[in-house]
């Protein structure tokens, strides 16, 4: 089943739908086609390009999360984004290897890093996002207080996020 759906330069990019609700490729306005294949469970294993390069998608067995993300860059070099979870299914680690497991981590001469892992922390009672670290340093995220029923609007809402680089804060209000 084709859907379709046109932006206001009178771009139209495709959708194709299997009849069972998941999405089995979408062709751009370029006329690219990118193809998704899904296993049994629906899961996403492997998307392609119109160019035949492909991303695949290793899930683990007993949880079906994501774990790893495998891209071929070229005929030797493969790149992959390992995925770590916390006891409680939270995103805790993304680290990128090369298909051999070697590092893909740089150092830029600012000292900011490419490819470094990335890390969450959370929240202990809502479960939220507390902290990102990564090549460039740590991002911190504050919340609006939550008072109960006279809270005022934005009531455990996202309230600031301080980026680890000078005057780099941006607060939110509701």
């Amino acid at each position: 089943m084709l859907s379709s759906k046109e932006n206001g330069a009178g771009r139209k990019t495709q959708f194709d739908w299997c009849v069972c609700g998941a999405l089995e490729g979408i062709i751009d306005a370029k006329g690219q086609t990118t193809t998704f294949v899904t296993d049994i469970q629906g899961r996403v294993t492997h998307k392609i390009y119109e160019d035949t390069t492909t991303v695949e998608y290793v899930y683990e067995p007993s949880t079906s999360r994501l774990k790893e993300v495998r891209q071929r860059r070229t005929g030797m070099f493969t790149a992959v984004a390992k995925y770590e979870y916390f006891i409680d299914d939270l995103l805790k680690k993304i680290t990128y290897t090369d298909g051999g497991g070697t590092s893909l981590q740089q150092t830029r001469g600012d000292g900011t890093k490419i490819d470094a892992p990335v890390e969450w922390t959370y929240d202990t009672v809502y479960r939220r996002v507390a902290t990102m670290i990564d090549g460039t340093g740590t991002t911190t995220y504050g919340y609006h207080a939550v008072n109960g029923t006279t809270a005022p609007l934005g009531d455990g809402w996202l309230a600031n996020v301080d980026g680890p680089l000078a005057n780099d804060t941006i607060s939110y209000s509701y």
